[in-house]
């Protein structure tokens, strides 16, 4: 939460745009999962901010913007639709680490909803990912 905190004071603004655009994609992730668990209302506000931004990217056509957007959405409201949406968009991406991460996230809220088969689906399916991208350890 601390961390959170401290990421949350960096302006929304950058000049190195990737660095802006991965410090904003995993403070959302983090601030909508943390805030829901946490019943914390400006949790949810900073995600909301970091959503935000992402909606506006990816309305403009950013390529990359668009599977982050879907994410974020998931991990907002989770159900079987926000998760299948973000999974979808985070295939066509190129993006390894976020194909990997919106597999795990939908097996462990399929995990939270009794539905064991499926999520084993989708946990196996995310340790391959990150195994492709290099974090053998989450693999």
């Amino acid at each position: 939460l601390s961390m959170l905190g401290i990421l949350a004071s960096y302006p929304f603004t950058d000049a190195l745009a990737p660095r802006l655009h991965n410090r904003l994609c995993f403070v959302g992730l983090g601030s909508f999962s943390m805030g829901r668990t946490r019943n914390d209302d400006s949790l949810m506000e900073l995600g909301e901010t970091c959503l935000l931004y992402f909606k506006k990217l990816a309305k403009l056509g950013s390529l990359n913007a668009i599977p982050v957007h879907a994410m974020l959405l998931a991990v907002k409201s989770p159900n079987r639709d926000t998760f299948e949406n973000a999974i979808e968009c985070c295939m066509q991406s190129s993006a390894t680490h976020l194909k990997a991460l919106a597999n795990e996230r939908y097996g462990l809220f399929l995990l939270e909803n009794d539905d064991q088969p499926l999520a084993k689906k989708y946990l196996a399916r995310a340790c391959a990912l990150y195994y492709e991208w290099g974090a053998n350890g989450k693999s």
